[in-house]
């Protein structure tokens, strides 16, 4: 991968479904903070589940800094978030693509998501409804059974380096 950076944020299984967008807006702002004080040029940003939501909203926050680092590409997998929207201010920050990764049999986004985002199909069940361009869906449904089987069962084009878990940030592995 070389000199690439790689951000990965997994959704956290303790956050109430009364209201999952609490925490990506709260995690997405103080990542997209720390991005920009850093002297890299550009990420790659990887998140599952309200993970790929938290990503999205990073990526969205770094596209309003003026001189803030670019997002090389996005790797979404399991997203929660709903899948009909304008994604112009996520296309703009984005050089590559943003890959949304999605199964049909995801039943964590078909029911608990449905559930407490009424009138909202999440992207990682169906994918973005304005794909094409930039915004690659990949459905992923023949691999991926569960909402939990997106990391063992789906290979991303690049490989992360770097994840966060409950704040703090360690290289893969450990």
């Amino acid at each position: 991968m070389g000199d690439d950076v790689v951000v990965l944020l997994s959704g956290v299984a303790e956050i109430s479904p009364a209201d999952p967008a609490v925490f990506p807006v709260a995690a997405a702002g103080a990542l997209a903070d720390l991005l920009a004080r850093t002297s890299e040029d550009s990420y790659i940003l990887v998140g599952h589940s309200l993970g790929a939501r938290a990503m999205v909203v990073t990526a969205q926050t770094l596209a309003s800094k003026k001189d803030g680092p670019r997002v090389e590409a996005m790797h979404l997998l399991g997203a929660a978030i709903g899948g009909k929207s304008d994604w112009n201010s996520l296309m703009a920050k984005v050089d590559d693509a943003v890959y949304n990764y999605h199964s049909v049999n995801d039943s964590v986004l078909k029911f608990p998501y449905a559930a407490t985002q009424p009138g909202e199909c999440a992207a990682g069940l169906t994918g973005f409804k304005a794909g094409g361009g930039k915004m690659q869906n990949i459905d992923v449904s023949v691999q991926v059974k569960s909402h939990f089987q997106y990391h063992r069962n789906v290979r991303l084009l690049s490989q992360p380096v770097v994840r966060i878990s409950q704040g703090e940030i360690a290289p893969l592995g450990t």
